[in-house]
């Protein structure tokens, strides 16, 4: 017994003196200032996409506030939403605009035909695992996100089996990478992802 209580008190012993030889001042350690100073803040910029400037919005929680509007009174959507970059990447590069109304998940409408007009957002839209290969420009909508708000992509690049993809309102990183997959004549993007929109060349 006497022999436990003095291992017990020896490692007791050991941990104190590790303890105050990393911290000698027995002051907490300032871990959690060193975070704090690399957070990325609300509003700033995390990537871009032809000129086209992603910004943090802490995920799902949402730290932007008030519409978005462009100089000429075009409303780019909520800071900074998934959708807010998608209205402005078509505004600023395509310079198409879009009805503002309605969540991600509004911007697939269920009732079309594939490759039929969306007129809402004067677009093509194609349904998920059809003919109709994804490329780059196309807006991916995700239904099944976060539901009954959805979320959308912006797709960068198209190689092989691979779809990168550009958005906001996910974290601290605008970039990922989706699966594409092919089955006869039918392309399936991965993730549930409900459709895609193109604007007509």
């Amino acid at each position: 017994m006497k022999k436990t209580i003095i291992t017990l008190l020896l490692i007791c012993l050991s941990i104190y003196l590790y303890v105050n030889a990393k911290n000698p001042t027995n002051k907490p350690p300032n871990n959690k200032i060193t975070v704090k100073s690399n957070q990325i803040k609300c509003g700033d910029s995390i990537g871009s996409h032809n000129g086209i400037t992603a910004y943090y919005n802490d995920g799902f929680n949402s730290c932007g506030s008030g519409r978005h509007m462009s100089s000429d009174g075009y409303s780019y959507g909520f800071k900074w939403q998934c959708v807010e970059y998608i209205r402005r990447y078509y505004k600023d590069y395509y310079k198409h605009e879009m009805s503002r109304w309605g969540n991600a998940s509004d911007y697939f409408r269920n009732n079309l035909a594939h490759g039929a007009i969306n007129t809402e957002r004067n677009l093509i839209q194609y349904k998920n695992g059809h003919t109709e290969k994804p490329k780059e420009g196309d807006i991916l909508v995700f239904q099944n996100i976060a539901p009954p708000y959805g979320h959308v992509r912006l797709v960068t690049k198209v190689n092989g089996s691979v779809i990168n993809v550009i958005e906001q309102n996910t974290g601290t990183s605008c970039y990922s990478t989706l699966g594409l997959s092919k089955n006869g004549n039918n392309w399936l993007i991965s993730d549930e992802c409900t459709g895609f929109l193109r604007k007509e060349e």
